[in-house]
């Protein structure tokens, strides 16, 4: 249940992208809900975010919020 994914939308199509990503984590989390409980763990934290630089970023791994927060940083550096 990990994954990592930074896209920069062309015009107009941000809400297209945070759908696509919302949908894998969804799979994510069904897949796992009865499987691994470790890994639906993972999944449950995962994270869908619209950064202001524009780029859309999903990560979906231990420690989500931290991960997140570094890629925010990082990007708007």
């Amino acid at each position: 249940s990990y994954g990592l994914a930074i896209v920069k939308p062309a015009e107009g199509r941000t809400q297209d992208v945070v759908d696509v990503l919302n949908a894998y984590v969804e799979s994510e989390q069904q897949s796992m809900e009865h499987y691994l409980e470790d890994q639906y763990q993972i999944a449950a934290a995962a994270k869908v975010a619209t950064v202001p630089t524009g780029e859309v970023v999903m990560v979906c791994c231990e420690n989500s919020d931290a991960v997140m927060n570094a890629i925010k940083t990082a990007l708007a550096a």
